[in-house]
């Protein structure tokens, strides 16, 4: 048997992730690890575990987490990890990817590899802190695509410095994937693949770069609307007819909690 777990969307972090799943909103549009964990969980020992990855990145912990888990079974349950790239495998989704036993890479997917970021205020210390633990993090993101691709770590720390993208073929070529999956026969004798390392992907590099997650002051905001919810304070909304029969859209709950974080920004 085989478990499938969609790596889709952003990679959040556990609050983001909280917030995403109050708001209702679909969580096959992004990767959190509890869900991820979740599935892992009800797999069975032995089993094969694929991982299905579109994904632009995120939290570099979160996606630690979900590395870690998924080396877990494979470890302790004997799981076969599998990744198949069928898009994009992005910054954080990349080293994901780096956690299965196998990777496969579609003709038109790609690989990124960046060097860690944050965003971080305070004064010269604090910079200087932060800068340590990026360096920190970058050094050990090296560790983790060196061991797969059996390149020297330096050469991978200057890929990741100029923010590299690979194509399918560069990806098997440099050992980052193992084949190239999904690639239909050509009469003329030029694969998918090979026509499209002749053209940048633009869509791709905007989808990473513009990745904008839920930060720490809109984070703040949304657990202070918690705490102004748990006391019994929320604004009152209008009522269907029927409401036994009636089920709310995720349009409803996301307009509904949008007018509630409305009311308590206004009230601050």
């Amino acid at each position: 048997m085989a478990t499938t777990i969609q790596i889709k969307g952003p990679v959040l972090s556990a609050d983001q992730e909280s917030m995403y799943s109050w708001l209702g909103i679909d969580p096959s549009t992004y990767t959190g690890f509890s869900n991820v964990n979740n599935a892992l969980n009800s797999t069975f020992a032995g089993d094969d575990i694929v991982l299905e990855i579109n994904s632009p990145g995120g939290d570099v912990n979160a996606a630690s987490d979900i590395y870690s888990a998924l080396r877990k079974c494979a470890e302790q349950n004997s799981n076969n990890i599998i990744a198949n790239i069928t898009g994009l495998a992005a910054s954080a989704a990349s080293f994901i990817a780096m956690a299965a036993d196998e990777v496969n890479i579609a003709p038109l997917a790609k690989i990124m590899i960046h060097k860690a970021s944050a965003g971080i205020a305070g004064n010269a210390d604090d910079m200087n802190f932060a800068s340590s633990v990026l360096s920190q993090t970058d050094e050990e993101l090296a560790n983790v695509y060196s061991r797969k691709t059996g390149m020297d770590k330096g050469k991978i720390l200057n890929m990741m410095a100029q923010e590299t993208w690979i194509s399918s073929t560069d990806a098997v070529d440099m050992g980052f994937a193992d084949k190239v999956i999904y690639e239909p026969s050509s009469k003329a004798g030029t694969s998918i693949t090979n026509f499209a390392d002749k053209f940048q992907i633009t869509a791709m590099t905007k989808q990473a770069s513009n990745l904008k997650l839920p930060g720490p002051d809109q984070l703040a905001k949304f657990k202070a609307f918690q705490d102004f919810e748990a006391k019994g304070q929320p604004a009152d909304e209008p009522k269907p007819t029927d409401v036994k029969k009636h089920v709310k859209t995720q349009r409803e709950i996301y307009l509904a909690n949008a007018k509630k974080l409305k009311e308590i920004n206004n009230a601050n």
